[in-house]
């Protein structure tokens, strides 16, 4: 009886506890739905502004036509989203007659996020935490919607910029840079002045700088800037506009400013200027060019449409307008942070090829596939690049390597990130080769491969027909045998 007895009370605790623990996480569960609850009622009201409002976006412009994904770290909602998967369920509630669903998990990976695809559909995603302000809600909102929309609109469709142009930037050249700063200030005004006369004036200071700083790159160059304003920066524009038209505009005006004002650091983000610069171009194309939108094209780039729309007065005063905006003081400026970011690149060049490492060679001329951070490379020089953390390097049936963590250099052909001749990494603390099946232990050099295996925690690759060597305290591996 006393046995019965207690097993009796154990069961009853059991499930007291099962009970506690049930009814805490679905407490837990519900603050966070509240967390998001506010960002959920702005996008219904987002998605109920009809066609006149939203094509003073673009034409044609609807958020209903793509699915949405509102996250954070707990949870994930989804609207309009014909293939959820089983992950989702019902709120049961509609948005516009589209189904709202919830999973109590974060769903969206990095590898959603940044192709815009989930279960094969295109879908814009924003993280919403809860001191996400509401405005920015409203921001992210119609700047990835945009983004999504923009590939379906043949004048806009596919302009991401070559960003293999990223690194380089020019790593030298003072007055590049304070040329940009200066293009920025001017833009600022513009946007911000409500005399046309001024405005005018404005543009014409604008496209002599611009006109100046272009001719200091390559057409490549030039090129990237110029579609990076397009795509990322309708996209900038389009936020801005959904939040005029949701009752946000001064905070859409004030963010565009700050864009604008802030210069951006170099060389490494200097590509993000155009964001703002692209947006702040497409603003001033609302006022003296309605049909813009219209005429625009897949030829067509927002700062030469916008070129075509003034005429030059042949009164600029070039030297007073260096003086106005402390053109000098700027080149000076620059210098110096230029230098200083030689002297950092000198010394991360240093703590790889100083010490120990490897290095593979490659073939030459052979085209490789990249997977790669645009943020985290920067030119040392035209043919050799810095990667931060992470780069992938893959030829079919020739050779996959990864580095995931660790930094390491690449010597490319001349501003073209594709053809590799070399990389460079330290020798990790620990690793592994195999090679035709048998793993490598003594040290007699060199060996020619028929396939190859190198593990470690950060460095891992496959290579197929080559020799490794050493040579000091190097080791080599060299894939330029024929085949």
């Amino acid at each position: 009886m006393e046995c019965y007895y207690h097993k009796s009370m154990m069961t009853r605790i059991y499930i007291i506890i099962l009970v506690f623990f049930s009814l805490v996480e679905s407490l837990y569960s519900h603050q966070n739905e509240l967390k998001l609850e506010k960002y959920i009622d702005l996008l219904e009201k987002i998605m109920m502004l009809d066609k006149e409002q939203l094509d003073r976006i673009w034409d044609g412009f609807n958020l209903n036509d793509l699915s949405i994904g509102i996250y954070n770290d707990n949870i994930t909602y989804l609207v309009n989203h014909p293939e959820p998967g089983a992950r989702f369920s019902s709120t049961g509630r509609s948005m516009q007659n589209n189904t709202l669903f919830f999973a109590d998990s974060s769903v969206f990976d990095l590898k959603v996020e940044s192709t815009r695809n989930y279960n094969d559909y295109a879908i814009a995603i924003i993280k919403a935490d809860e001191n996400l302000p509401v405005e920015e809600f409203c921001f992210q909102i119609f700047y990835e919607v945009f983004h999504s929309f923009s590939d379906s609109v043949s004048s806009l469709a596919g302009r991401y910029g070559d960003i293999t142009m990223i690194p380089f930037f020019p790593s030298t050249n003072p007055p590049f840079y304070a040329f940009a700063d200066i293009e920025q200030q001017i833009l600022e005004k513009a946007f911000s002045t409500d005399n046309e006369a001024d405005l005018g004036k404005l543009i014409e200071e604008y496209y002599h700088i611009s006109f100046r700083r272009a001719n200091m790159v390559s057409e490549r160059i030039r090129n990237f800037e110029y579609q990076t304003q397009v795509h990322e920066g309708l996209a900038i524009y389009a936020g801005l506009k959904g939040l005029e038209i949701m009752g946000y505009g001064e905070y859409a005006r004030n963010k565009l400013q700050g864009m604008l004002i802030e210069p951006a650091e170099i060389p490494e983000d200097f590509e993000k200027r155009n964001h703002g610069v692209g947006a702040a171009l497409a603003y001033i194309l609302d006022r003296i060019y309605v049909d813009w939108k219209n005429d625009f094209d897949q030829l067509t780039n927002l700062s030469d449409m916008l070129r075509v729309r003034i005429t030059p007065t042949d009164r600029l005063d070039a030297e007073n307008l260096m003086y106005r905006y402390q053109y000098e003081a700027k080149k000076a400026l620059y210098h110096r942070k230029l230098y200083r970011n030689r002297a950092k690149l000198r010394t991360l060049r240093k703590s790889i090829m100083s010490f120990n490492r490897i290095d593979i060679v490659f073939p030459e001329d052979i085209r490789m596939t990249l997977h790669f951070d645009p943020p985290n490379i920067t030119s040392i020089h035209d043919t050799l690049l810095f990667h931060e953390k992470y780069l992938r390097l893959i030829r079919l049936e020739r050779f996959d390597i990864e580095m995931n963590g660790i930094p390491g250099l690449t010597e490319v052909v001349h501003q073209n990130m594709f053809l590799v001749k070399r990389l460079s990494v330290g020798i990790p603390d620990k690793y592994e080769i195999t090679f035709d099946g048998t793993k490598f232990e003594n040290n007699e050099y060199p060996v020619t491969f028929k396939e190859l295996l190198f593990r470690s925690e950060k460095f891992n690759m496959q290579l197929l027909d080559g020799t490794i060597k050493r040579e000091r305290d190097n080791i080599i591996f060299d894939l330029r045998k024929k085949r």
